[in-house]
């Protein structure tokens, strides 16, 4: 896989692959055309896209020869960037069953023409078939192969495996902030969880470089809008934290060698009566958090979309979600009495991100939101307002 963000790439880059005489391999696969309009050569599109789907990931990258795997020559085509974009797009659309999605197509201007690349995520949903031959496909070295009963059954265990560290992981992180076991002690009250990694995340089976966020203000802490932020190496990774006082912090962002960025922040303070969440605020301080830290990361470190985010409601147990709409929480104070979070940890749907910037950020998280305010009663997140025939987030 070519080591920059889609949206980055440039000639430049393109020349790259031929100076320095590029392999082929598991996550990086050239063609000299475009992909033809037979069913043959869509369905070897296909074979090539569920592969890298079903493995590690990878480019294919269009416009570049090859010679026994080596990049030897770019040969720039010349067709319209759009509508091959938009036909390639639908071809990805068509062909795997269940959908693929976060596939990115990028045409990148190359003298009188353009060389594409097309990025495949390592799917998050399980193993893809082609429709087009009803088959498997995995991806090994520089080839292709069909999956038989046997290597099926396999390659769901490793998916089973993968998906069990990810929930051993972010159990443990939970339990951290629960238990006070975190570097620097954070302030009593609820805290709200924000976790953001790869697609591909290994958790675990591999460790990654977190050294260039090492560094003082390298990663923005939630929350913390003006002031600079505070800075320590820790066991899990590079942790950026709001100024101590008393002992204490309010929140922190971790960058974890297994390429996960946390971000952990107090939403609530506690008291006798009724601890009460704002939703409105939550909302807010997540998005605004992941438009910076994303933004950050995608240039500090190779980290890059499809990204998977989850969003949890750690410690409130007991809390109520309320609003700051006086007149929808009059109506559910008298009328429909709210109900308590009735768990340790009320853990939110996850979102996939498969392009930066996102489009409407807002709109991917309003069934993220909307599980937040149904905790305690509500229909819906009502900072989205329906007009249009859409929803409007408000904040």
């Amino acid at each position: 896989m070519i080591p920059k963000a889609l949206t980055e790439l440039q000639q430049a880059d393109i020349d790259l692959l031929v100076s320095n005489r590029t392999q082929e391999g598991n996550q990086l696969d050239f063609k000299q055309t475009i992909v033809g309009g037979t069913d043959a050569d869509k369905k070897k599109f296909a074979v090539d896209v569920c592969a890298f789907a079903n493995t590690r990931g990878g480019d294919i990258v269009l416009g570049v020869r090859e010679e026994r795997g080596t990049a030897v020559e770019v040969v720039p085509l010349t067709v319209d960037p759009d509508q091959e974009t938009l036909r390639l797009q639908n071809m990805v659309a068509d062909s795997f069953d269940p959908r693929l999605v976060g596939v990115q197509i990028a045409p990148v201007a190359y003298d009188a023409g353009h060389v594409f690349v097309v990025r495949v995520p390592q799917s998050v949903q399980g193993l893809h078939r082609s429709k087009l031959d009803q088959h498997f496909h995995i991806r090994e070295s520089r080839s292709n192969r069909q999956l038989d009963v046997a290597s099926l059954i396999t390659r769901i265990d490793v998916i089973r495996g993968q998906r069990d560290r990810r929930e051993e992981f972010l159990a443990q992180r939970y339990a951290s902030v629960l238990t006070k076991r975190t570097p620097v002690a954070l302030r009593p009250g609820p805290k709200m969880m924000t976790h953001i990694f790869q697609a591909n995340a290994a958790f675990g089976a591999e460790i990654l470089d977190v050294s260039p966020v090492a560094a003082i203000g390298s990663l923005p802490v939630p929350t913390l809008n003006n002031g600079a932020a505070d800075f320590r190496m820790t066991f899990e990774g590079p942790m950026h934290h709001t100024p101590i006082n008393d002992g204490m912090i309010r929140g922190f962002t971790l960058a974890h060698h297994n390429g996960v960025i946390e971000g952990t922040w107090k939403v609530a303070d506690p008291r006798e009566s009724r601890v009460e969440v704002v939703a409105e605020h939550i909302e807010s301080q997540v998005l605004e958090f992941l438009r910076k830290v994303v933004e950050r990361a995608r240039r500090e470190l190779t980290f890059d979309v499809p990204l998977v985010v989850r969003v949890a409601l750690v410690g409130a147990e007991g809390a109520v979600v309320v609003t700051n709409n006086r007149e929808l929480r009059r109506h559910h104070e008298e009328d429909t009495p709210l109900s308590p979070v009735d768990r340790t940890v009320l853990q939110l749907p996850d979102a996939l991100v498969s392009e930066w910037p996102v489009p409407d950020l807002p709109e991917l998280f309003r069934p993220v939101f909307d599980r937040l305010w149904q905790a305690s009663g509500y229909q819906r997140s009502y900072q989205y307002l329906h007009q249009d025939g859409r929803f409007t987030w408000q904040g």
